[in-house]
């Protein structure tokens, strides 16, 4: 459901933020504080979210895309995919959105859990 206001991430959320950041990469620490108090709303149907960050950190990655992750859907055929991509968007050293999309564009027929992801570190 497509949010129109931002509210406080909910505990699933962090999860899956923590298990993002838990490989050690350029600028994790500072993404990491910028946690604490974070506001997000969903802005589409595969639950992408746009991010509010309330902390005066700032990182310093290299990438606009310092990490993401992928993980099976109920229709993924072995390595074939489709997989469901999480994507950490950063811009001037703050998070600023969790893109979800899958592969195909098929409908997402599971949410994310954070022990199914698979983590990369660009």
């Amino acid at each position: 459901m497509i949010e129109a206001r931002f509210r406080p991430i909910t505990d699933v959320e962090r999860r899956l933020f923590e298990k993002l950041l838990a490989q050690n990469f350029a600028g994790r620490d500072a993404l990491s504080d910028q946690l604490k108090g974070m506001l997000a709303r969903v802005v589409d149907e595969e639950g992408s979210l746009a991010l509010k960050v309330c902390s005066p950190v700032r990182a310093t990655v290299r990438h606009r895309v310092p990490v993401d992750a992928r993980y099976a859907d109920l229709d993924t055929v072995n390595e074939a995919g489709p997989y469901v991509n999480i994507l950490l968007h950063v811009k001037d050293g703050q998070i600023v959105e969790l893109e979800i999309y899958k592969d195909d564009q098929s409908a997402i027929q599971r949410r994310p859990n954070k022990s199914d992801l698979e983590v990369f570190v660009r």
